[in-house]
């Protein structure tokens, strides 16, 4: 009978130290916390943390998820099945896709994360949102902490419009005018739903915003802190609130360090810091931020848009109106 051959201790450790097995736990170990439990029987773990180690669960036998995480999986990654009521007043407005990023909140802020509702534009991604802040409005009357939209100048009273127009009974207040009026308004946000701002007015008040509490903050047309090293990233970053969400109908998916920027803000335990993240690949990062990122292109939902309709109007101009438009109107007083 041939012998065994037995390799001196030296040389097995050197053989070991080269297995693909043992780099797969050499990397696993390094990415998690020291716990001081026995881990035989399972490894506990934030679900943060279990989100970033996807890539290894996925990619080989090593680990494998429990039944319990999978199920956490497919909640995040289907919103739409799970039981969130719809606010009674919005329920026949909202069109299905509608519900479904409503529910994608509900369901993110259940779980404490952050996220971006990068809808194209005109979809209705301000309805969606005032639509979880409706749902929020015991919690937020309850606790006395206003949710705050953040938005650019020019948008701040368009949102004030719409909570009027679809939720009357949510008190939203724009922050604006001189120094001294704005400093009087932030004196009583405990006394309001909304709060609203833009971004140049977010700078200059940071230092009073920062010492509020809210409940959410939407940060409209989120790509104004695209950049990190920005004075608008860092103020959006100083925000404190339970839960957060950016909105955003320009694509962000050709830019890493942008789609870096908006989830440092609204969701930072997803990923490290950039220089970490720069070294992950394209797909490791499009599978980690699948659930927290929601985009729908109009083409998804043209069955759910309404039909494009058309209106004819009729005026009479002035005679000197009339000798220049006729040249490209030779109706004057026809518009569609």
């Amino acid at each position: 009978m041939k012998k065994k051959e037995i390799l001196p201790f030296k040389e097995w450790i050197a053989a070991f130290l080269e297995t693909r097995e043992y780099e797969e736990i050499n990397r696993f170990l390094n990415a998690l916390p020291v716990q001081e439990v026995d881990l035989e029987s399972t490894l506990n773990m934030p679900i943060v943390k279990g989100l970033q180690l996807l890539d290894s669960v996925n990619d080989s036998q090593t680990f494998t998820m429990e039944e319990s995480f999978r199920n956490f999986l497919d909640n995040i990654r289907n919103p739409g099945a799970l039981e969130f009521v719809v606010p009674n007043s919005l329920d026949p407005i909202l069109r299905d896709y509608q519900k479904n990023g409503y529910k994608w909140m509900k369901m993110l802020a259940q779980y404490g994360f952050g996220g971006i509702l990068a809808d194209d534009m005109g979809l209705g991604k301000t309805l969606q949102s005032i639509t979880f802040i409706l749902s929020e409005l015991p919690d937020i009357r309850k606790k006395r902490v206003p949710a705050l939209i953040v938005c650019p100048s020019s948008l701040t009273y368009n949102w004030l419009s719409e909570f009027t127009k679809f939720a009357p009974d949510i008190q939203a207040v724009v922050v604006d005018g001189d120094k001294t009026e704005r400093s009087k308004l932030l004196k009583e946000v405990k006394d309001v739903d909304v709060v609203i701002t833009s971004y140049p007015l977010l700078r200059k008040d940071i230092k009073s915003f920062e010492k509020e509490d809210f409940h959410t903050v939407f940060f409209d047309e989120a790509q104004a802190f695209k950049n990190p090293g920005t004075q608008t990233a860092r103020a959006a970053k100083k925000i404190k609130a339970a839960h957060r969400f950016a909105l955003t109908g320009t694509p962000i998916e050709n830019s890493l360090e942008e789609l870096w920027s908006l989830f440092h803000v609204v969701f930072p335990e997803l990923f490290m810091g950039l220089k970490e993240y720069s070294n992950l690949s394209r797909k490791q990062i499009s599978r980690r931020i699948r659930p927290f990122l929601l985009r729908r292109m109009k083409e998804d939902v043209l069955a759910e848009l309404p039909e494009k309709s058309s209106r004819w109007n009729r005026w009479n101009c002035f005679p000197i109106r009339r000798n220049y438009t006729a040249p490209i109107w030779p109706s004057c007083g026809m518009i569609r």
